[in-house]
């Protein structure tokens, strides 16, 4: 019986809630390796290129679980290295192609809204002064990095005297922001969590006080049930950034609902807490299901 060999991408195995709990449930499945993403290495010897990881050969695993790269080393090489497996035939969980997209508000906000997803009015500028303009146009704004940081940095300007200060200091920390139109949601937002195209978890989540719902930023949850329409525009979603797993984030304003951002390495101790659902063996049992129609070279195999 063939025995797969999976890796997980992550700092700290024994810090890491999450990739804990994928090499859990994998274990009596595959033969699994942690793996640090600042032990991913390139060799050449005699003219052979190979990807190690500690003393893994990275070319022998037949997925790997992206959950973090390693921001205290290089990121673009760990990067540069993920993309190589893929393009070796190794199954990234999420794919290099997807988590370079989701990574950004941007381009997430740009695919959703060709495909005819509705997503939230927003400007990404590099420009102090458009931004500006943008909040004189809306009135009620919310700022944040246009790359992912777990709710900090985020801000609705007219809570402030002085948002010129906060977008000038936003911009110079990192070059470029996101503004979105608020949204009175009550303070409130759902994260729908889609594995293989399935929704199999979805949480309300709660702002304490403000509107910062994010559980890292204090936010409480409980278990929901969605309607058919926003099972939909979950899945969908996904599909559009070719995601295996995602957290959907959505968020309602006067019966109309909007994707307010999607996340391709997302959280689940919360979804699993409010309602119960083995969200990684879901996420392990999917990724071994695709094994088996995947091959070495990264083509599909019918079945």
């Amino acid at each position: 019986m063939y025995v797969y060999k999976l890796g997980i991408l992550t700092n700290d195995i024994k810090k890491d809630f999450h990739a804990a709990e994928l090499l859990e449930k994998a274990s009596s499945r595959a033969d699994i390796f942690a793996i640090q993403p600042k032990d991913l290495e390139f060799k050449i010897c005699r003219n052979v290129p190979v990807i190690k990881a500690g003393n893994i050969n990275a070319y022998g695993l037949n997925a790997v679980f992206v959950r973090h790269l390693d921001n205290r080393f290089d990121t673009e090489l760990q990067f540069d290295l993920l993309k190589e497996l893929q393009q070796a035939g190794i199954l990234l969980i999420n794919s290099y192609n997807s988590l370079q997209i989701v990574e950004s508000k941007a381009m997430t906000s740009y695919l959703l809204a060709l495909y005819g997803l509705p997503v939230i009015e927003c400007l990404v500028t590099q420009q102090a002064g458009n931004a500006l303009s943008f909040f004189a146009d809306y009135g009620d704004v919310v700022v944040k990095p246009l790359y992912s940081n777990l709710g900090s940095d985020l801000f609705r300007l007219k809570d402030y005297k002085k948002p010129k200060r906060i977008i000038v200091d936003l911009i110079a920390k990192y070059g470029s922001i996101y503004l979105e139109r608020y949204i009175n949601s009550g303070g409130k937002d759902k994260r729908v969590f889609v594995v293989d195209d399935h929704v199999v978890a979805a949480i309300e989540r709660k702002a304490q006080r403000g509107f910062k719902t994010s559980l890292f930023q204090g936010g409480k949850a409980k278990n929901i049930s969605l309607s058919k329409q926003l099972r939909d525009m979950a899945i969908k979603a996904s599909q559009i950034l070719g995601l295996d797993y995602s957290g959907v984030d959505i968020i309602t304003e006067d019966g109309c609902s909007y994707i307010l951002e999607l996340n391709g390495s997302p959280s689940w101790a919360g979804v699993k807490e409010a309602t119960g659902k083995d969200i990684a063996a879901e996420i392990v049992s999917a990724t071994i299901k695709k094994l088996k129609k995947y091959n070495k070279t990264g083509q599909f195999i019918s079945s």
